[in-house]
């Protein structure tokens, strides 16, 4: 059976489809963020790789991620005080792309928590574009896949204003946190490292929105009757087949009754 209702027809009484769930995870500071997605962290630079970042699976329909009761600090070598906190130190770095994940620019902070998003594939070349930091009191942040971004303790000021909105790319499926650390401006010199940061990591999701823009109208309508008609959560589905909202392997009936909520209630949490 084909689906092809009129958006205009998605008016059923059904509860406000949203949910929440929080993880609290350590960073050490030998967390390489270039080994995103990678079975080695890399070592163009030398002097040591560390350790591969830490990952979060993120749940289909993840809308939005916060950071919150971030704290720790790190040192980048024995002798390389004072130690940093999320929000890093006040010096500028610059860092390289390397091996699909994009380097970055930051004209006013250095050894920060950091983060990158990705979808289920590889990183290869070519990385995206870099992304540069002049100001880190942002409202919120739409990075690409495999482009990192300056994280911090998630809030607008250092410990004070307001939490800061991470918001994934389409496609994303995982994210991860990590630290940039290099002598020049590749990857490199972490075995030195000592310290960690802790941080919950907050994950919204609004299951309806296939296309990761903040609302549940008829543009994910669209994208909802296309995978409804494949069916199969296969190689013709879009990665992580988005539109399986109760997670069986199809797209049918079930996952239009939930559709439906979520396009009542039109805007994400």
């Amino acid at each position: 059976m084909f689906l092809s209702l009129n958006a205009a027809a998605l008016s059923l009484a059904i509860f406000p489809l949203s949910a929440s769930c929080v993880a609290t995870i350590v960073v050490s500071a030998q967390c390489n963020i270039y080994g995103a997605g990678h079975a080695v962290a890399p070592n163009p630079g030398g002097n040591g790789g560390g350790l591969l970042p830490v990952k979060i699976t993120l749940p289909p329909g993840t809308s939005a991620v916060r950071i919150s009761d971030a704290g720790g600090t790190v040192l980048f070598c024995p002798s390389c005080g004072p130690a940093s906190g999320p929000d890093g130190t006040a010096s500028g770095f610059s860092m390289s792309s390397y091996g699909g994940i994009s380097g970055i620019a930051s004209s006013a902070r250095s050894r920060f928590l950091a983060a990158v998003f990705l979808d289920d594939s590889a990183p290869s070349d070519p990385a995206p574009a870099i992304l540069t930091f002049d100001s880190y009191s942002f409202a919120s942040l739409s990075p690409l896949l495999r482009q990192t971004f300056f994280v911090g303790d998630g809030m607008t000021g250092t410990g004070t204003g307001t939490t800061q909105v991470f918001i994934p790319p389409a496609g994303t499926t995982r994210v991860y946190f990590g630290l940039f650390d290099s002598i020049a401006t590749l990857p490199g010199w972490y075995d030195d490292n000592s310290g960690a940061f802790t941080l919950t990591v907050n994950i919204t999701t609004c299951p309806g929105d296939l296309n990761l823009d903040g609302f549940v109208n008829d543009s994910d309508f669209v994208v909802f009757v296309e995978a409804y008609n494949l069916l199969v959560c296969d190689l013709a589905m879009p990665t992580g087949c988005p539109a399986d909202l109760n997670d069986d392997d199809v797209v049918d009936d079930a996952d239009f009754v939930l559709f439906v909520s979520a396009y009542n209630t039109l805007l994400c949490p």
